[in-house]
């Protein structure tokens, strides 16, 4: 590998990273917002956690996959 393939890795795995984070964060806004119990429907704040529980873990099942 030369230097622009690894920097290019390099920049994929950090953005996947970032990606994971923010996942993660809106995750825990979702469970901290006031809207799901007040005006959602009964089920809609644990569907929308399950949802973006879903998406983090694509995004950490592409990381693996990218990195080995």
């Amino acid at each position: 590998m030369d230097l622009d393939q690894l920097r290019t890795k390099a920049c994929r795995t950090l953005a996947l990273i970032n990606l994971i984070e923010r996942s993660n964060d809106k995750c825990k806004e979702i469970l901290k917002c006031s809207y799901y119990p007040i005006y959602g429907k009964p089920n809609e704040q644990s569907e929308m956690v399950e949802f973006q529980n879903r998406v983090t873990q694509r995004l950490v099942n592409n990381l693996k996959r990218t990195t080995t």
